[in-house]
C-alpha cells in the first residue's frame, strides 16, 4: 500500500531532480512562473490504482475517471493549499489543485512499485516556443509534438530515473471538466 506520506516523499525527490535538471539544461525560470498545472502517479497495478485513488479521496472535492488509450486514468481535484500542504507538501510558492492518477497500460503492469511519473507545465503561448528553445539547447523532446483527443504536449525525459516533464497547451482542470460534461468521464 502506497501512502500520503510516501507519495509526498516521492514528490519531493522528483522536485529536488527536476530542480536540479532545470539549472544544469538553463532552462528558462520563467516557464515556471505559472507553477505546475498538475502531477501523474503511474500504479503497475489495479490493486495499487485503485489504493491510490482512496488515499486521495479525504482530500479531494472529486475523483472523476476516463478511459484513455487502453486504460484508466483518474483525475483527482484536491480541496484548495490545505489538501496540497497536507498530502505532497511539495512547494511553498505554488498550488497544485489536480493529481493524475494513471493505471499503467496492460503490457506494463506487474510488481513494480507506484511511481511519481511526470509533472506538466501549462504554456499559454502554445508549444512551438518551448520546442525551439529545448531544440536550441540541444534537448529533443519524447516524440515530439505528442496528442489525444484532448490536448498536445511535447516531453522531455532526464536523469537516472527517466523522470519526465511534460509541457501542454491545456490545463488538466479544462480537459477533466470537458470529459465530465460530455460524458467521457465518470465521478468516483
Amino acid at each position: 500500500m502506497t501512502n500520503l506520506e510516501t507519495l509526498k516523499k516521492m514528490a519531493t525527490e522528483y522536485n529536488d531532480r527536476l530542480d536540479t535538471f532545470w539549472a544544469e539544461a538553463k532552462l528558462p525560470e520563467v516557464w515556471l512562473d505559472d507553477g505546475y498545472d498538475h502531477f501523474a502517479l503511474k500504479a503497475y497495478s489495479r490493486e495499487d490504482y485503485e489504493d491510490i485513488i482512496e488515499q486521495f479521496k479525504p482530500v479531494t472535492e472529486f475523483i472523476a475517471e476516463v478511459d484513455l488509450d487502453d486504460r484508466q486514468i483518474a483525475t483527482a481535484k484536491l480541496l484548495g493549499h490545505f489538501a496540497l500542504n497536507m498530502t505532497l507538501s511539495f512547494s511553498d510558492w505554488m498550488s497544485i489543485d489536480h493529481i493524475e492518477i494513471m493505471l499503467a497500460r496492460e503490457d506494463e503492469q506487474g510488481d513494480k512499485p507506484v511511481r511519481f511519473d511526470h509533472s506538466e507545465l501549462f504554456k499559454s503561448h502554445g508549444l512551438i516556443p518551448v520546442m525551439k528553445v529545448l531544440e536550441a539547447k540541444g534537448l529533443r523532446p519524447f516524440n515530439p509534438p505528442e496528442f489525444n483527443r484532448s490536448h498536445m504536449w511535447v516531453s522531455i525525459v532526464f536523469g537516472e530515473e527517466n523522470d519526465e516533464v511534460k509541457f501542454t497547451d491545456k490545463r488538466l482542470s479544462e480537459i477533466i471538466q470537458d470529459d465530465i460534461r460530455t460524458g467521457r468521464a465518470k465521478i468516483l
